[in-house]
């Protein structure tokens, strides 16, 4: 399986009359490419996704903007059938990548760090 996408849009008040009309926490950008390779048939599959993550405008009194970040993440799944066994292995933010995301008002911070790397492991187990 193999999948790309990219999207662009400008989101922008409708009275243009201030200096940035750009609204807070949309990206123009949006991009990503995911695929899904078997190693051994059902067994164990192995995939990587590389996500794009646009610069964001922070606040609305500010051009100041988040940066621009591209994050891997890798997985590794399969099945397992005579034992009834279902897993996923994966890694997220693969390079430990740093970066802050807008947040709404109500906080006191006006960003939010995000994760750096983190790992999954999911097994599940089902009987006839």
């Amino acid at each position: 399986m193999l999948s790309a996408a990219y999207g662009y849009q400008r989101v922008q008040f409708v009275d243009t009359s201030s200096k940035n009309p750009r609204l807070i926490n949309a990206p123009e950008h949006l991009a990503s490419i995911r695929g899904v390779v078997p190693v051994v048939r059902e067994i164990a599959s192995v995939g990587l996704r590389v996500t794009l993550e646009a610069p964001r405008r922070v606040i609305q009194d500010s051009d100041e903007v988040t940066t621009t970040q591209i994050i891997a993440d890798a997985t590794i799944s399969g099945e397992v059938r005579p034992f009834g066994l279902r897993y996923v292995v994966g890694v997220y933010n693969i390079a430990n990548r740093r970066f802050d995301v807008p947040v709404a008002e109500t906080f006191r911070v006006r960003t939010m760090p995000q994760n750096g790397r983190t790992f999954l492991i999911d097994l599940v187990g089902t009987y006839p």
